[in-house]
């Protein structure tokens, strides 16, 4: 919110409390996945054109998640904690 100005995921504060709820909270703002909803919210930048604390999606398995780039690598919350990870899984990249 301080390097933008504003907050883009105001519209999510608050807005659920369960699995079912943020579901909901994706299909309003995007197409009900994560990858719609942050195209939607953020600006997307080349891949190699990202800096440290943009937001980058992240091919895994089957699934998008979402990351932070550390300036090497991104990283990721899991279960286990914080992780980073090759930027090879890299799907797109978002300005902050």
């Amino acid at each position: 919110m301080a390097v933008r100005g504003y907050d883009p995921a105001a519209a999510f504060r608050g807005s659920y409390n369960n699995e079912i709820g943020a579901y909901r909270a994706l299909k309003r703002i995007g197409s009900g996945d994560l990858m719609s909803t942050v195209c939607n919210m953020l600006d997307e930048v080349d891949l190699e054109k990202a800096v440290c604390g943009d937001v980058l999606l992240l091919s895994i398995g089957n699934e998008i998640v979402g990351a932070v780039f550390d300036g090497e690598y991104a990283v990721v919350a899991t279960k286990n904690g914080l992780e980073r990870m090759g930027l090879d899984l890299a799907v797109k990249a978002f300005e902050i």
